[in-house]
């Protein structure tokens, strides 16, 4: 009787070392050894660099034909060394023919069904997300969940073992993120994730192979403005990207974020000008109207309010800061308004999130 098993580890892209890490992993990983035939040990590289236009693990925006610019992604790595192993593998002469091709009839998920094999590995993984939009609280409900298989899909789990550093290896490559929309200005996700090797040898029914690596990524992200480079598109706020330790903007490896709330700066409003710079009090109801507030934390849903009137702006963008890091300090936003609301005076600017303290600015008139 043949028994497996396997040493499960994550590599990802961090501006400095994890806990016992010798070091980065820049890129997902060429086969060496294959180099002048243009192979990979990974054989899903062309459709991650396809949909998301690179090979770069850790935290970055995308720039692929599936995901586009309004997309942040978290590229993690996960190689699965198959064990007993034998260190002479790695030569052509003495390689078992039943590493070539192990798995068969590999089946994506599908509609809530983990995926699946006839006989072989698959990579099997549990996740618990939190999605949060324009800096509110309270997760998006349809996007958030607890512990649910979901499982990488067929083009990213390569389970036909290629030889690398002397070891039969497997591997998974998962980027879960986010994407900005229309609506949704402001992107924060906290992603928890339980990852393992499992082995049918019965089909349908993986056992488990391997130890339970536990892996996390979290992204903040909203549309950025004032860099020609990233005008209209995804860019990082709360902290720079792939910042060892920050639980901001991160893939972690080996451990969970100690918490999945969104925690929303308090934000605060120190004036609102028109594009010219001049300070802006007075709107023209129907009229479209751009201006700029500045201030700190300029995170959450925009408000133009009297009462229970409001109205919320068509479109909120965020100063670029630092062009290198695609990043906004949030010290000043765009926002596009085209007030609705009965004429009169005694208006509000508000900018409200989940750290439930608005930043108020009053003294606003709307007229015809």
């Amino acid at each position: 009787m043949t028994v497996f098993w396997v040493a499960i580890s994550g590599h990802t892209f961090h501006k400095g070392l994890q806990e016992g890490e010798k070091g980065n992993q820049t890129t997902i990983t060429f086969d060496k050894t294959r180099a002048k035939d243009k192979q990979v040990l990974y054989s899903g590289y062309h459709e991650v660099v396809g949909s998301l236009g690179d090979d770069m693990l850790g935290v970055r925006r995308s720039s692929g034909t599936k995901a586009g610019p309004l997309d942040m992604n978290g590229l993690i790595q996960i190689n699965g060394s198959i064990l007993p192993n034998d260190p002479d593998l790695d030569t052509e002469s003495k390689k078992l023919p039943f590493f070539e091709k192990i798995t068969t009839n590999l089946v994506s998920k599908q509609l809530g069904i983990p995926a699946r094999v006839d006989f072989g590995f698959v990579f099997r993984r549990k996740a618990t997300v939190r999605t949060y939009h324009n800096g509110q609280g309270t997760p998006v409900p349809k996007l958030s969940f607890n512990e649910k298989v979901d499982d990488s899909l067929q083009e990213f789990q390569d389970v036909d073992p290629n030889t690398f550093n002397k070891k039969q290896t497997i591997v998974d490559v998962d980027g879960p993120g986010t994407n900005l929309s229309t609506t949704v200005f402001f992107f924060g996700v906290r992603f928890s994730f339980v990852e393992y090797v499992g082995f049918s040898f019965f089909k349908n029914e993986p056992e488990r192979c391997s130890e339970q690596l536990k892996w996390a990524v979290t992204i903040d992200s909203a549309l950025g403005y004032g860099n020609p480079k990233d005008e209209g598109k995804a860019v990082f706020i709360r902290g720079f990207p792939n910042l060892l330790g920050s639980n901001i903007n991160e893939v972690l490896v080996g451990k969970h974020l100690p918490n999945l709330d969104v925690f929303a700066p308090e934000p605060k409003i120190t004036n609102v000008v028109d594009t010219k710079g001049k300070p802006l009090r007075v709107f023209k109801k129907g009229d479209v109207t751009f201006v700029t507030v500045t201030g700190t934390n300029l995170i959450g849903e925009f408000v133009l309010r009297k009462g229970k009137d409001e109205t919320k702006p068509a479109q909120v963008r965020v100063k670029v800061t630092n062009a290198p890091e695609q990043f906004s300090d949030l010290s000043e936003a765009e926002a596009m308004i085209q007030p609705d609301l009965p004429e009169g005076k005694d208006y509000e600017f508000v900018i409200r999130n989940a750290s439930k303290k608005d930043a108020v600015l009053k003294g606003f008139e709307i007229i015809k």
